[in-house]
């Protein structure tokens, strides 16, 4: 799985900008913090605002955005709400990609969505803490930890058990612990 995820991330159909508004579309649909805070300050990397992640935090399309990434957002919200495209949307999609594009972030999005599945029956979040994500809101905490400041911060439960606060942590280290906690699900048997 983990090569997958590897070949995934790194394609190169898709822009780095793309893929992560993409991801973190699916970590906000799916209420994933363990997701969201793998990929947060690679989406900022890219040039991605406060704006427009709180916007994708709160179910919306971001303003300022290129119409790829509009339709790449659109094209996500569609497979993970119906599990489908219809076909306005398929012909954007499109227009915005060519297939080796349009495939890769099909891909792209039925992973991320199997994963936080995943990462959802074990519970396995971020050390950041507080109550079950089931029915909670994401919100604004400045002052939860140092040096988090201008960081949106969802509310969740279940600290990890590695410490992935500080700016070295990359996505592949973070879903490396995830696989592990997956890997080890005969334990729980």
């Amino acid at each position: 799985m983990q090569q997958v995820g590897a070949a995934l991330r790194f394609d190169p159909d898709l822009p780095p900008r793309l893929r992560e508004l993409a991801i973190l579309t699916v970590a906000a649909h799916t209420r994933s913090e363990f997701e969201w805070t793998a990929h947060e300050s690679a989406a900022r990397d890219t040039g991605l605002t406060t704006e427009h992640l709180q916007a994708l935090l709160d179910g919306a399309i971001p303003t300022g955005l290129a119409v790829e990434e509009v339709t790449a957002i659109e094209l996500t919200k569609a497979l993970l709400d119906d599990h489908q495209v219809e076909d306005d949307l398929y012909r954007r999609a499109a227009a915005s990609f060519d297939a080796a594009g349009l495939a890769a972030l099909t891909w792209l999005v039925g992973y991320y969505a199997m994963l936080a599945g995943a990462l959802a029956v074990f519970r396995l979040q971020t050390e950041r803490g507080a109550d079950d994500i089931r029915g909670q809101r994401w919100q604004r905490d400045h002052e939860s930890r140092p040096g988090a400041a201008g960081r949106l911060q969802p509310s969740f439960s279940s600290p990890l058990t590695t410490d992935h606060s500080d700016e070295q942590s990359s996505p592949l280290m973070i879903e490396k612990d995830a696989e592990a906690c997956l890997t080890s699900r005969n334990e729980f048997r």
